[in-house]
């Protein structure tokens, strides 16, 4: 039996990747997601009824980093600790909704994340998004476990 890639229904794999990872792998980068974050994405699209942005780099814009990052990308490479981030372990992304600001974005998510975790009982029900005073233009929302009791946890960057 052959086993599929994963893919997303809503985003083209040049949404969710840098530059250097679709040159080198296309379509076939969809491999280096987490199944949690591509039914999250897709979910969260579907369930927003709005356009989502992760990365518009595709069509001249200047958001290349915002889901999967490799060694080359700046955010990545310019770091002069270790350095262990959702984006290089294809678990999160940061985006904006249109019409949406930041903040109106993470009270939905509070309002309404049960949701995805109760269609997707397969996934541990926990997530973290990176607080307003660490993303004040965008929201961030990973997919790593925690020790809290709440389904939300508000971190600050690594």
């Amino acid at each position: 039996m052959e086993n599929k890639i994963k893919r997303t229904r809503n985003f083209e794999i040049q949404e969710l990747v840098c530059p250097d990872v679709y040159r080198r792998d296309g379509e076939a980068a969809f491999r280096y997601f987490r199944p949690v974050a591509l039914d999250f994405i897709d979910w969260f699209r579907d369930e927003i009824g709005r356009p989502v942005y992760v990365n518009n780099w595709k069509w001249g814009g200047d958001k290349t980093q915002r889901g999967l990052r490799c060694n080359l990308c700046k955010l990545v490479s310019s770091k002069k600790k270790l350095y262990v981030s959702g984006h290089i372990l294809g678990c999160a992304f940061d985006f904006n909704v249109k019409g949406m600001t930041p903040d109106e974005v993470r009270t939905w998510l509070e309002q309404n994340i049960h949701r995805f975790f109760e269609k997707f009982p397969e996934y541990k029900a926990k997530c973290r998004l990176e607080s307003k005073e660490f993303a004040p233009s965008w929201v961030h929302i990973d997919f790593y476990d925690h020790d809290g009791h709440e389904i939300i946890l508000y971190v600050k960057p690594n």
